[in-house]
């Protein structure tokens, strides 16, 4: 046996969910999961103890991804470049003292 878990208002059965997590398709905020396979055994009724799910270990949900991708490492990494050149550009422009500069040389 094996316990499957998914978002029934975004996908219609397991097999398209499992195609969304492989395709990395953004379909809105879920998660899906499943177990590995382990033996169930079904005892009688009346006696709850011998029911028994040997080797069942519970699992992960993972995240499908949201509608809104998240921003590229490179371009978090630009747009900070660009921020610390403009910042020390307008440090040196707002400098009266710049390096170099020579204050009463008589």
């Amino acid at each position: 046996m094996q316990v499957r878990v998914w978002d029934s208002t975004h996908f219609q059965n397991w097999d398209a969910a499992v195609a969304a997590l492989a395709a990395g398709v953004s379909i809105g905020s879920t998660q899906a999961g499943a177990s590995a396979v382990f033996t169930y055994t079904v005892g009688e009724p009346a006696d709850p103890s011998s029911q028994m799910m040997a080797n069942f270990s519970g699992f992960q949900l993972v995240a499908i991804p949201t509608g809104i991708p998240e921003p590229k490492t490179m371009a978090l990494g630009f747009l900070g470049a660009v921020l610390l050149v403009g910042s020390l550009r307008r440090d040196k422009l707002s400098d009266p003292l710049r390096k170099g500069d020579v204050v009463g040389s008589n």
